[in-house]
């Protein structure tokens, strides 16, 4: 459970940090969004936790993933893979990461690698709040 939760907290805090005023896509929808007040990387958040949601509460591996997040060695004796629910948590997370990336390229409008240089500090506050 702890790694779901920090695997949703990271697209949170780089969602949070990467909000400006331009939306990300040109498309009708995300800009008639946008003059509703909700902004392309609200509704990317509000998705990912819909799909986390429903990864976690409705699928064999989400309940596998708390059981692990529970005791690691009694989710092996039980009988569940521990390899492979852990490889599919990273899965999660590296597609999770890429996609706060993207989203914060989106709105730097260019893809330097020292973007997020000295934004650690905004993102654990980010998380926190």
């Amino acid at each position: 459970m702890t790694l779901i939760l920090y695997l949703l907290s990271v697209v949170v805090a780089l969602t949070l940090m990467s909000m400006t005023l331009a939306p990300i896509g040109l498309s009708r929808l995300f800009i008639a969004l946008v003059f509703l007040f909700l902004y392309a990387p609200i509704l990317v958040l509000i998705a990912a936790f819909i799909i986390c949601y429903i990864i976690l509460n409705k699928t064999n591996v989400g309940r596998n993933v708390f059981i692990i997040g529970g005791n690691k060695e009694a989710a092996r004796l039980s009988g569940i893979s521990v390899t492979k629910t852990t490889m599919f948590s990273f899965a999660i997370h590296c597609a999770l990461v890429a996609l706060a990336g993207m989203i914060l390229a989106s709105r730097l409008y260019s893809g330097l690698p020292s973007a997020g240089k000295n934004m650690e500090m905004n993102a654990i506050t980010a998380v926190v709040l």
